[in-house]
């Protein structure tokens, strides 16, 4: 996984530097600017908390210690992350779909200044409705007769003790919408998307002609437009694909309150829990060479700087 981690730092880092060089008056550039910087993010996040290996190697003390202050705190942090990726490409999907359905009219609403502004509203929001986890914790020292020296470990706390039921509930809740509703919105919108771009292609000969004759009326997408619209549908599946192993996640914490990290079948979460977010680092990595193949645009800019 950290072979994949890195893969998506160097990636995500290539995806921003190409679309800040071409500029930001698409909301196109804006909104896939957005996602890689969450790729990132996710991928310097995973990549950190795998230090704990390394860090085995020359102590298993601090491997330990490690691996118990990053669990609470970074691997929340990183599956957040993914969230918001997830719901920032529902946002992109849905835009998309406007865009071959009233690919005139949307242009006059949806400006790079309003995507901008949505890019910055989603991630906000679902980084709140996620964090009250951060608060059922506590991280402290103690001592460790397996070691002889004392290490971090972190349990449940006061607030848990209190609360916990409903606000695992919650998250539970909030933790499965978030995909669901993520692959709903992306599923449908796909759907109409492909029947949109088919049904461009049986008129193709026809808009052909209305363009030859000067129609103003004619309702059809430009070539680069459909390509663009081409290139995120790509996007979009790849991370269709992506949700696939996650909301299987959440069907087992369904199935079985117990399915979960420090309860009973905590090691088969764990197991579980590092498949999805290698699925996820994938995903992370793929959008850079799917760029290349299917833009142009993408490609020139990508050859200019490196």
């Amino acid at each position: 996984m950290s072979a994949l981690a890195i893969l998506g730092i160097v990636t995500n880092v290539i995806d921003i530097t190409v679309f800040t060089r071409q500029g930001f008056q698409d909301s196109v550039n804006i909104s896939l600017t957005a996602m890689a910087v969450w790729d990132l993010l996710k991928c310097v996040i995973g990549l950190a908390m795998r230090v704990y290996g390394p860090l085995g190697w020359y102590s298993p003390v601090y491997r330990k210690i490690w691996k118990n202050i990053t669990s609470p705190t970074l691997l929340y942090l990183q599956v957040f992350a993914n969230y918001v990726s997830y719901i920032l490409a529902s946002y992109v999907a849905f835009e998309r779909c406007l865009c071959v359905c009233i690919p005139f009219k949307v242009k006059l609403v949806v400006t790079p200044r309003l995507t901008f502004i949505m890019m910055i509203v989603i991630s906000a929001l679902v980084m709140v409705s996620f964090g009250i986890i951060f608060f059922v914790y506590d991280i402290y020292w103690v001592f460790d007769p397996a070691y002889n020296q004392s290490v971090v470990v972190y349990s449940y706390n006061a607030f848990y003790n209190k609360c916990g039921t409903s606000v695992l509930e919650y998250f539970t809740f909030i933790g499965m919408l978030n995909p669901i509703f993520a692959f709903v919105v992306i599923a449908i919108c796909t759907i109409i998307i492909v029947y949109q771009l088919r049904k461009m292609s049986k008129f193709r000969i026809r808009s052909v002609h209305k363009v030859s004759t000067g129609d103003k009326n004619a309702k059809d997408m430009s070539s680069r437009d459909k390509q663009v619209v081409k290139m995120l549908l790509v996007v979009i599946i790849a991370y269709i694909l992506a949700l696939i192993p996650r909301l299987a996640l959440h069907v087992g914490k369904l199935i079985n309150v117990e399915f979960y990290y420090l309860k009973t079948y905590h090691n088969l979460f764990t197991v579980c829990a590092y498949g999805v977010m290698t699925v996820d680092f994938l995903n992370a990595s793929v959008h850079l060479f799917i760029y290349l193949t299917m833009s142009s645009n993408f490609r020139h800019t990508f050859l200019q700087l490196f």
